[in-house]
């Protein structure tokens, strides 16, 4: 269930209210209120092993500027997406500093999204281990990293793996279209994750929705959490 502010610890109500601010002062979310959408397939790697999907299923991947300040230039990308059908859940990644066992976390600023490695901002639980997926983008739609409906085009490839103290190993690839039809505003990575994995640690989960709910009250908008 998606927390609200009369349940969120004491600790959180600044960051909820930071963001509330930030929602109010642009009248949209206060993060990644610029992006693009494509929609296509997950198609699962062949040796995937749970909690991820084994099988294919219509995906929508949602390519954003962190600052949304120019519609080019260095910003912190995002790349959010939503696997659709059964067991559906949400997925929201920065681009970071690298792939390396400390460089992932970190947010980092990249020009283009065919050019940066994306991490989810935490770790998901699963079973005793901590685990992290990366992400890397390629394709047309993924040159230069602009917002502008008439600059993005074609098509993207989406590859993601998990990385744990076990190693890293492929999860899924996302095949994906620009489409200018479907609107997404809502991914709340925090409420609708995958079966068998859930975002760690708990605190950090509680601060992330608080900043949600924070966007998403300042900017007028009443639907579920906001992210990337």
């Amino acid at each position: 269930m998606t927390a609200t502010a009369g349940t969120l610890p004491w600790w959180v109500s600044p960051v909820s209210a930071a963001a509330r601010l930030g929602g109010r002062a642009r009248g949209a979310r206060a993060l990644h209120t610029r992006g693009v959408v494509l929609t296509g397939r997950w198609v699962p790697a062949p040796d995937v092993s749970d909690p991820w999907p084994r099988t294919p299923s219509d995906a929508v991947v949602r390519l954003s500027r962190g600052i949304s300040l120019a519609s080019s230039g260095p910003d912190l990308l995002g790349l959010a997406f939503r696997r659709l059908g059964p067991g559906e859940f949400d997925v929201l990644m920065s681009s970071c500093v690298g792939p390396g066992p400390v460089a992932r976390v970190p947010p980092a600023p990249a020009r283009s999204w065919g050019r940066a490695t994306y991490s989810t901002l935490a770790p998901y639980q699963v079973g005793p281990r901590w685990t992290w997926l990366l992400a890397t983008a390629g394709g047309p739609a993924t040159d230069g990293s602009s917002t502008e409906p008439n600059d993005v085009h074609g098509e993207a490839v989406v590859s993601l793996s998990a990385v744990s103290r076990k190693g890293r190993h492929d999860v899924a690839t996302l095949r994906v279209e620009i489409d200018r039809t479907t609107v997404v505003e809502s991914f709340d990575p925090v409420t609708d994750h995958p079966t068998g994995a859930v975002l760690a640690p708990a605190w950090l989960g509680a601060v992330r929705e608080a900043a949600y709910s924070g966007s998403r009250s300042g900017s007028g908008r009443h639907g579920p959490s906001e992210g990337a």
